[in-house]
C-alpha cells in the first residue's frame, strides 16, 4: 500500500522542467503564440525570445514557422535568425532550413 501510495503522490507533484526540457516547453509555447498572431506580429515575438537567448528548440521553431508563413521574415528577424545559425552549437538541420528559407526569396 505505501509503495501505490508514492506513485500517486509521485504522479500528483509538480514537475520541474530544467535544461532540455524547459527549453523544449518554452519553444512549444512560443509556437502557439505564433499561430495565434498575425505573422508580423509573431516576428515581433520571435525577435523578442531571440532577445532571451537562442537555443536550438525555439530557432527551429521559429524556422519552421517561417517555411510555413506563420511568421513573416521581416528585417530583424532575419538579422536575429543570423546571429542564431551563427552561434557555436548551431546545428546543420539549422543552418540548412534557413538557407532554404533565403534561397526561397524568404
Amino acid at each position: 500500500m505505501a509503495l501505490a501510495y508514492e506513485k500517486i503522490r509521485f504522479l500528483r507533484a509538480p514537475q520541474i522542467a530544467d535544461g532540455h526540457d524547459s527549453e523544449l516547453i518554452r519553444a512549444l509555447a512560443v509556437q502557439k503564440l505564433f499561430r495565434l498572431n498575425s505573422p508580423g506580429e509573431a516576428a515581433n515575438i520571435a525577435i523578442g525570445q531571440f532577445s532571451k537567448g537562442a537555443y536550438p528548440d525555439l530557432v527551429r521553431e521559429t524556422l519552421n514557422s517561417v517555411s510555413s508563413g506563420d511568421v513573416e521574415l521581416t528585417p530583424n528577424l532575419r538579422t536575429a535568425l543570423t546571429m542564431a545559425v551563427k552561434r557555436p552549437n548551431a546545428s546543420g538541420v539549422e543552418k540548412d532550413l534557413f538557407g532554404k528559407i533565403l534561397r526561397s526569396g524568404g
